[in-house]
């Protein structure tokens, strides 16, 4: 046990009052904690802290701001999109590699299906994750090796739309 124990936290959060009457069997003043607070504005019926308001005004502040900020940021992942020969590797990528598994047009095979029918009621951040960091325990690798976050939200929200076919020369 650490030196104080139990009363180490007392001694903390408990203010002390010096009391100037001896104990009985000592003939100096004995310390005694006190239940009534010290701070005279919590005696006035304000908080004692002056921390707590701020944190209550800076918790409405963002609360009020909240959908505003999700919205901001969904604007902005929908307009992510990569460049047009990236989308191309992307494209061959997802319709190769992932197609190896989960069906060349996508309808299942050895994976589930990823046809926009199949990935409805799936959270987007969720299948994000899933192809970021793979699924322990299955066949589904990470493919964060292969692309950044920002390309596998746009490969998820191809997917959900239905994902585009393989160029003619690379089929």
């Amino acid at each position: 046990m650490e030196p104080g124990g139990a009363f180490a936290s007392m001694a903390e959060t408990t203010p002390l009052t010096l009391i100037k009457e001896p104990c009985e069997a000592v003939s100096h003043p004995r310390i005694m904690r006190s239940s009534r607070p010290e701070n005279p504005t919590a005696r006035a019926g304000k908080h004692p802290s002056p921390f707590v308001p701020l944190a209550i005004v800076a918790a409405m502040v963002v609360a009020a701001s909240w959908p505003a900020g999700a919205q901001a940021a969904s604007d902005q992942s929908e307009s992510l999109q990569p460049a047009p020969e990236r989308v191309r590797e992307l494209v061959t990528m997802v319709r190769q590699d992932c197609g190896s598994c989960h069906g060349l047009s996508l309808a299942g095979g050895l994976g589930p299906a990823l046809l926009p029918k199949d990935l409805a009621d799936k959270p987007l951040d969720s299948l994000v994750a899933t192809v970021m960091q793979g699924r322990p325990g299955s066949a589904m690798p990470g493919w964060s090796r292969f692309m950044n976050e920002d390309e596998a939200q746009w490969v998820v929200r191809e997917l959900v739309r239905g994902f585009p076919e393989l160029p003619v020369a690379e089929r």
